[in-house]
């Protein structure tokens, strides 16, 4: 139930053995060092110790989330915006990992429609669509109702309990909340 880029991203260390943890790790990581390279000179120790202290990244992590994989996406398309096709594709790519990404797009485009004009939003767009269907267009080719009952499936299905708050009461013990 998740877009192609959710598990094509993962081929080269799948094929290697590497447990999918590591590479959660890694973007984990990747993220921390985008943060840390963005923040300014006299404020990168304490982005540092944010990032490694961040309970709600560890938690998602050790918890088997895989957020950080279109998360970093979104970061990498956002923080390097003034370098417009590149930006989007990295948009795209978030996109073509989880549908979670696709909430993004409308405030990047907004972003980009304020800092560069209708010149650069609109192709924006165009960009962000062909990354996301270079990835899927096989699938989508392939079964094109089973692709789009795949997508639609977290809207769709009965939902379950997962995330913070006072759902984790329920998901970590006994408790009938």
């Amino acid at each position: 139930s998740y877009p192609a880029g959710a598990f094509l991203l993962r081929l080269p260390t799948d094929a290697l053995g590497i447990p999918p943890q590591w590479f959660y790790l890694l973007c984990v990581a990747a993220m921390g060092a985008v943060i840390t390279w963005m923040a300014p000179a006299r404020l990168r120790p304490v982005a540092v110790v944010a990032c490694a202290a961040s309970m709600l990244v560890w938690n998602s992590h050790l918890g088997g989330g895989t957020d950080a994989l279109y998360l970093l996406f979104i970061l990498l398309g956002w923080t390097l915006r003034r370098r417009f096709w590149l930006a989007a594709a990295m948009i795209g790519v978030a996109c073509a990992c989880k549908q979670t990404a696709w909430f993004f797009v409308p405030f990047f485009l907004v972003l980009v429609l304020r800092e560069a004009g209708w010149r650069r939003a609109a192709p924006s767009l165009a960009v962000i669509g062909a990354v996301f269907l270079l990835f899927n267009a096989p699938f989508i080719a392939a079964g094109p109702g089973a692709w789009i009952t795949g997508m639609v499936a977290p809207m769709t299905h009965p939902l379950f309990p997962y995330g913070i708050g006072v759902v984790s009461f329920a998901m970590l013990s006994h408790t009938p909340v």
